[in-house]
């Protein structure tokens, strides 16, 4: 669109070559006089927002640039607390999750919801529950969270989920996770969750001096979800130069346990572990 140009405009009024409007003096002068150009331009410029958006425009509603642009830009807010319930395309922007009073299941709007046009999510998990936040994806759309396309994603207690919709449609509609502060225990014994859904656990713990051998099952600071890739285990105590060579390893048991191991006649063993998983 232009600056008005009808003849008497305030010429410059807001910087070289940016015309104003000027207001009419009674028997002196006009008003600065509309013409059907510049008025065609403003508003084609304010439907062509609403149409990006994906917006019918409606004399009805008075908010539907803001509406629009809240969608392509994620400027909404919601927050929820419990149950199920489905995302639309106006939920583009931040969505606080509270699960403390119980389970929580969202589904996220078709990728194209918004006029085929990308859309930003961003999860704020804001409880410490061990009750399930689980997030859905639309008919046949994806979530790609790094290593392939995924029907939905968890949202472990206070984690933190950036998706964005790629705008296409059924099959080619996809969510990309695109940062997040993940869900972690950073303590002696702890955990880290990854974008792609990996898990890795680390601990310590010391073992008895062993003439033969002795074991230890270890309880995991976070229950693996899906699968136990590996574990491996070693001595942090032990010489390099011993007369005996010693061992220490790790076994998985189940997605919570493994079993450490080791044979060190001289003394006893502080074993750090490490775990893998999703």
């Amino acid at each position: 669109m232009d600056v008005i140009q009808t003849s008497n405009r305030q010429v410059d009024k807001f910087g070289a070559g940016r015309h104003g409007f000027q207001a009419g003096v009674p028997g002196v002068s006009l008003a600065t006089a509309l013409s059907p150009t510049w008025c065609d331009g403003v508003q084609q410029e304010l439907i062509n927002v609403l149409v990006e958006g994906g917006l019918a425009p409606s004399s009805a509603v008075l908010t539907q640039v803001r509406d629009s642009l809240r969608r392509l830009f994620g400027g909404n807010v919601r927050t929820v607390t419990s149950g199920a319930g489905n995302l639309s395309a106006d939920d583009a922007g931040d969505v606080y999750v509270d699960a403390s009073g119980g389970a929580v299941t969202l589904n996220l709007p078709a990728t194209d919801a918004a006029n085929a046009r990308p859309m930003p999510f961003r999860f704020f998990r804001t409880d410490a529950s061990a009750n399930a936040v689980t997030i859905n994806r639309a008919g046949v759309n994806t979530i790609f969270n790094g290593v392939s396309g995924a029907t939905s994603l968890s949202l472990r207690s206070s984690e933190e989920l950036h998706l964005r919709s790629n705008g296409g449609n059924g099959a080619a509609g996809v969510w990309r996770v695109v940062n997040g502060a993940f869900a972690r225990s950073l303590a002696g014994n702890g955990w880290q969750m990854l974008p792609s859904g990996l898990i890795i656990q680390w601990g310590s713990l010391s073992m008895a001096q062993a003439t033969t051998s002795t074991t230890s099952d270890v309880t995991l600071p976070l229950a693996f979800p899906n699968a136990f890739f590996t574990a491996f285990a070693g001595g942090n105590n032990i010489p390099f130069s011993v007369s005996a060579t010693p061992f220490v390893f790790a076994a998985m048991l189940n997605l919570s346990t493994i079993r450490l191991q080791h044979y060190y006649t001289a003394s006893g063993v502080n074993v750090s572990w490490l775990a893998i998983g999703r």
